[in-house]
Order: structure tokens, then C-alpha cells, then sequence
């Protein structure tokens, strides 16, 4: 095969990818935060603080072009490695999900035969997204409470994935961080937090479903002959003289339910990205305002 060929192939792939991406309104997370180029988007204002205010680090300095003025403390360290490693995530499980619309397209018109790549990548973004959510309630606990994200969960009640979002006003205020800023972030907090963990809570459960689909095929297909046999060796055999167009209803009405099935796992992988989205905004203004504040 030629090499522009080969070079053009993935290229192509990946418009297509992003041009599902663009059709379902998941956009990569660094747009979120700007209503143009300058102008930031009040209903994403935390997006807009973390990517223009957040702790940085002084690139000349870091290549040994200049000297090194100020040492990083540790959890400096640790809010700026849990925030690009959620942000990270979050792109990585964007690129997934755009794999999974690629072949909800092509499982639709074939449930039964087309659905093996669907559910591999519809499940590699559910895993990614449930662990950016374990990592953006980390950088909560750091923002939140100024220590580890380990010493936080040393307490059994902190355990709760949803505890560090319930608990974040309190935290704050045990510190002396206290604003009318954070009022509107924080008390989003605990709700965005519960329906997180409706997804986070389902997360071993989706992985088994999709993984045993075939055996729970297999069991259902072992059961019928079971039953078959149990009841020919009390009543004989009777051959089904059905009319195979009778069929036809009964096999309709399956391959609507696996495309419901479908369309609501591909929804659900959207769902859960908006959902981080939005919980993101708030917790980067939760870090942004008690690191300014905590300077004072």
C-alpha cells in the first residue's frame, strides 16, 4: 500500500472521529470556560480560571534557562498533578466516546452482529470517566482541606466518594477560607456529587454485563433446551409448525430493545462527561478562590 494511502487512513479516521464529536456537543475540555477567544463563559467561569490562573510552573527555569526562584511545595505538587490528570483523562475518555459513536452508527442497522466494538469502547470510556471522577474528587480534597488526599481518607466517614463534596463549605471554613464567591460552587457540590456516584456506583456492574453478554446468551440458550427436554421426555416431541412469518413480530420487537439498549449506553457516556463538566467548573473555582484567599 502506497504511503500517502497509509498516511491518509488515520487521518480520515480521525475526522470522522471528531466530526461525531462536534455532531453530539462533546467538545474537548479546554474549549469549556470561553465564549470566544477572549471573552470567558460565566457559566463556566472554573474552567476559564484553571486553564488562565492555576499554580504553573516557569518553563525557563524548568529547561535551565534561568534559576529557580521559588521550590514547589508538595501540595502545590499534588493539585497540579491531580488537575492535568484529570484533564487528561477527561480528553482520553473523549476520544473513546467518539470511538463508540463511530460504531453506534454501524450497530444500529445490525444489533446482533455488529455490537462486539461498540461495547469494547462504549466500556474503555465508561472506565476512563470513572476514574477521572475518582480523580477530580481528589483534587477536591486537596483544594478543600490543604492535605493528601491519603491522610483525608484515613478517616472511615471520608471514604464516601460523595463526603469531600458534602463536606467542602466546612472544610473551607476550618482553614478560615470563607467567601460569598464560593457560595454558588459549593452548594452545587453535593448534588453534582450524588449523581456522580450513580455512574461511579455502576461501574463493575457494566463492565460484568458487558463482558458476559455472550454467556448470558449461552445460559439463556442452555436453559431453553433443558426445559424442552424435561418436557419431551414426559410428553413426546412435537415438531413447531408455526408459520416462520409469525416469528417476525417477536424478533422485531428483540432488535428494538437492543438498539434501546444501545442508545442509552451511548447516552449515558455523553451524560457523564456533561456531568464532569460542570461538577469541573465548580471545583476549579472551589481551588481557585481558597488558594487566593489562603494567600492573604
Amino acid at each position: 500500500m502506497p504511503d500517502n494511502i497509509i498516511s491518509f487512513i488515520p487521518a480520515a479516521f480521525e475526522r470522522n472521529v471528531m466530526s461525531v464529536l462536534a455532531d453530539a456537543s462533546i467538545h474537548d475540555i479546554d474549549s469549556y470556560g470561553w465564549l470566544n477567544d477572549n471573552d470567558p463563559d460565566p457559566h463556566f467561569i472554573g474552567h476559564a480560571m484553571w486553564q488562565t490562573d492555576r499554580l504553573s510552573i516557569d518553563h525557563h527555569e524548568l529547561l535551565g534557562e534561568a534559576p529557580v526562584r521559588y521550590r514547589p511545595q508538595e501540595i502545590e505538587k499534588e493539585i497540579l498533578v491531580a488537575g492535568e490528570d484529570f484533564c487528561g483523562l477527561m480528553r482520553a475518555s473523549r476520544l473513546s466516546i467518539g470511538l463508540t459513536l463511530i460504531w453506534h452508527r454501524h450497530v444500529r442497522c445490525n444489533p446482533c452482529r455488529e455490537s462486539s466494538f461498540f461495547w469494547l469502547h462504549h466500556t474503555d470510556a465508561f472506565l476512563k470517566l470513572a476514574i477521572a471522577s475518582d480523580r477530580l474528587r481528589d483534587f477536591l480534597i486537596v483544594a478543600s482541606t490543604g492535605i493528601f488526599p491519603k491522610s483525608y481518607k484515613n478517616v472511615s466517614k471520608n471514604r464516601l466518594y460523595i463526603a469531600p463534596f458534602n463536606d467542602a463549605r466546612e472544610l473551607l471554613e476550618e482553614r478560615g477560607l470563607s467567601d460569598p464567591r464560593l457560595s454558588e460552587p459549593l452548594a452545587s457540590l453535593p448534588e453534582l456529587a450524588t449523581s456522580l456516584f450513580a455512574y461511579i456506583d455502576r461501574r463493575n456492574q457494566i463492565v460484568h454485563e458487558v463482558a458476559t453478554q455472550m454467556a448470558r446468551f449461552m445460559r439463556a440458550s442452555v436453559s431453553e433446551l433443558q426445559q424442552r427436554y424435561d418436557h419431551e421426555q414426559q410428553h413426546g416431541f412435537s415438531p413447531r409448525l408455526d408459520d416462520p412469518a409469525n416469528s417476525l413480530p417477536a424478533a422485531g420487537a428483540r432488535l428494538d430493545a437492543l438498539r434501546r439498549d444501545i442508545d442509552r449506553a451511548k447516552d449515558e457516556l455523553r451524560n457523564w462527561y456533561m456531568l464532569l463538566i460542570r461538577t469541573s467548573n465548580s471545583v476549579f473555582q472551589v481551588e481557585y478562590w481558597s488558594r487566593v484567599l489562603g494567600a492573604r
